[in-house]
């Protein structure tokens, strides 16, 4: 028998409006087995995490083709 799934989570890939949101809220809405949605509102602790996230992604780039150009 397979697994059981009651949840499923849904990452935006930029910051979205929130009448844009409210769109995409009422499409999952209208799907049928979702009993909810829950929107998560933009603050400070995501931006610093997205930007730490960056910053290390760029460094290990830069990391790497410095070890490119050095051959």
């Amino acid at each position: 028998m397979s697994d059981r799934i009651n949840t499923i989570v849904v990452v935006l890939d930029h910051d979205m409006a929130e009448d844009d949101a409210d769109r995409l809220v009422d499409l999952f809405l209208h799907l049928r087995g979702v009993a909810s949605v829950q929107r998560n509102v933009t603050d400070l602790e995501d931006y610093a995490a997205r930007a730490r996230v960056k910053s290390d992604f760029r460094e290990k780039i830069f990391d790497l083709w410095k070890k490119l150009d050095e051959r």
